[in-house]
């Protein structure tokens, strides 16, 4: 729930707290022990006996509106959720938008993104909320992994460029031991094999696995566990873009050790 006062909406804490100061500034408040005494004896305990203007009145805080709702108080709210080291934003109350007010976060995410404001309140807490709204390809870029306008395969326009010229790898853990090791899907280990893929470790660096056998070995998800590798190719001179498991039997990778294999 929320509360409106004077024309704005407040989280529950910053209405308590306006109630708090209107008692401690009341005439007779210093008379009543408890807030709820003193609200009952000038008329507060029942809302239809006042106007919001005069004193916070419960109100519903998922209430269809035409923008995102945030707590009137602010940076000062209670509740305020931080955008960075110097910023805060009033409580989120995750209101349903009408169909202007999706045009609303649409458009304001466009303009941040446009101008490079990643970090806007639009981008950061508006955004993931309403994320059935369609942002017009923007979204998290499959490469640098930053907010971005966005091509049809998930690559901004900088990753869109790169991509081509990079080495795609998927890091899987050995099927008999707990070790990690890179595999290059796209690139055949020896002529005459394209069941067999060029794969890297830290011990033995550059050899080769085969298809049945990447099979049975588990992908790893958790860039901590695959990092030191990762970092340890990057330094041989790759370019490296990860890839999931499910996509190394690709065609696209399957024409490639082909044509590699001969």
């Amino acid at each position: 729930m929320a509360a409106i006062y004077q024309a704005d909406v407040w989280c529950d804490d910053c209405a308590d707290s306006i109630k708090d100061r209107l008692w401690a500034e009341s005439e007779d408040g210093a008379t009543f022990s408890h807030r709820v005494d003193w609200e009952e004896s000038v008329g507060y305990d029942d809302e239809r006996s006042y106007d919001s203007g005069e004193y916070p009145k419960d109100c519903d805080d998922a209430e269809e509106c035409d923008c995102p709702q945030h707590c009137a108080a602010g940076l000062g709210c209670i509740n305020a959720e931080a955008i960075d080291d110097d910023f805060k934003v009033g409580y989120f109350f995750g209101n349903s938008l009408t169909t202007d007010g999706e045009d609303y976060v649409r458009e304001a995410v466009t303009e941040d993104v446009a101008a490079g404001c990643v970090d806007s309140v639009a981008c950061l807490i508006r955004m993931p909320y309403y994320d059935w709204i369609d942002y017009d390809g923007i979204g998290t870029c499959e490469g640098c992994g930053d907010l971005a306008a966005c091509d049809s395969e998930g690559f901004c326009v900088v990753c869109a460029e790169k991509v081509p010229t990079m080495t795609d790898v998927v890091f899987l853990r050995e099927f008999d031991g707990d070790d990690v090791f890179a595999l290059f899907p796209a690139h055949a280990a020896c002529v005459g094999r394209t069941d067999l893929m060029v794969c890297y470790a830290h011990a033995g660096q550059h050899g080769s696995a085969s298809y049945d056998y990447c099979n049975l070995c588990a992908e790893v998800t958790d860039a901590d566990e695959y990092s030191d590798l990762f970092d340890e190719l990057q330094r041989a001179g790759y370019d490296l873009y990860v890839i999931s498991k499910d996509r190394y039997n690709d065609a696209e990778y399957a024409d490639s050790r082909r044509q590699e294999a001969g």
